[in-house]
């Protein structure tokens, strides 16, 4: 499965951070830089809810002060 992942802005805009995929055996691939982050946890959760639920076509992260991230089927 393919996701997309989006970021709110400060102008209340989204904009296109990447898009990864999800592998049939769970694991998903993400750069080396979000090995650890925050950012890959977000990523990863967002992306195993649009898997577990076939009728949700994107969901919305955010945790603590980092930016708000729109996960999206793609």
């Amino acid at each position: 499965m393919k996701f997309l992942v989006a970021q709110l802005n400060a102008d209340n805009r989204w904009s296109k951070v990447a898009v990864y995929n999800r592998r049939s055996d769970g694991s998903t691939s993400l750069p080396m830089k979000y090995n650890g982050n925050v950012e890959g946890f977000l990523f990863r959760s967002g992306a195993n809810s649009l898997h577990k639920d076939s009728a949700i076509n994107w969901v919305e992260v955010q945790h603590g002060s980092s930016p708000t991230y729109r996960i999206s089927r793609v």
